[in-house]
């Protein structure tokens, strides 16, 4: 029957899904040479808002502002476009976050898999947890591609151990003459509010290699399960 899918169409318009949308800032991405806006004619937000999709991003990229974006927007969905690092044998996202130290000057902060968990349990309510989304940029060494994948789902497999996601999508690494066609049909696909699995198969007929492709993971204790 068609009648639940034209009920799903329906409320995407009604009661359209909540990004929050974690990203390095456009210039941080132009001096790295590397990120999802050194490539496309449009950032994340806008292709999400093209489709219907709420798209927000925090006022200040540090714990208290994502915190608050969190705590506002209640969103269905975090989106974060990072590469994953290991640093001294911890698993980082590559957001410069700032944050005031104790001599009151900005220090940097390592958003690490216990402190982004932190946030999600300090600021989001667990009974209806977000889709947590791992968009990890291309490397421009293509030798580093594979270990940028291994890396990112170890961040996702830790990320879920600790219980504060209902599911982690694991997608990016695309080429650059595929990123923002990808971008545009998993905002597509995340606006139709489809079962986490359907969200699986969209990234992997998007990626044009074993990275970007077969690459895609998918972290969730029922991929069944409707994005709501």
């Amino acid at each position: 029957s068609k009648t639940p899918e034209r009920l799903r169409h329906l409320l995407s318009y009604v009661l359209p899904v909540r990004v929050v949308i974690l990203k390095q800032p456009a210039a941080y991405q132009e001096r790295l040479q590397r990120g999802f806006e050194v490539v496309s004619r449009r950032p994340l937000s806008v292709i999400y808002k093209s489709h219907g999709v709420r798209a927000f991003e925090p006022d200040f990229l540090n714990t208290s502002g994502i915190a608050k974006a969190f705590a506002e927007h209640e969103p269905r969905v975090i989106h974060i476009q990072a590469p994953v690092f290991e640093d001294e044998g911890t698993l980082v996202l590559g957001l410069p976050l700032l944050s005031p130290g104790l001599s009151g000057e900005m220090e940097r902060q390592r958003l690490t898999v216990d402190l982004l968990s932190q946030l999600f349990r300090s600021s989001l309510r667990t009974r209806n947890a977000p889709l947590l989304i791992l968009d990890s940029p291309r490397p421009l060494d293509t030798s580093e591609v594979a270990r940028q994948l291994l890396l990112r789902n170890r961040f996702a497999a830790d990320f879920v151990a600790l219980g504060q996601a209902r599911a982690v999508l694991c997608t990016g690494l695309f080429e650059r003459s595929r990123m923002e066609l990808a971008a545009e049909r998993l905002a597509l696909g995340i606006s139709l509010k489809p079962r986490l699995k359907e969200l699986l198969v969209l990234c992997r007929k998007e990626g044009d290699d074993r990275f970007s492709g077969p690459g895609t993971a998918l972290f969730a204790a029922d991929p069944e399960e409707f994005l709501r």
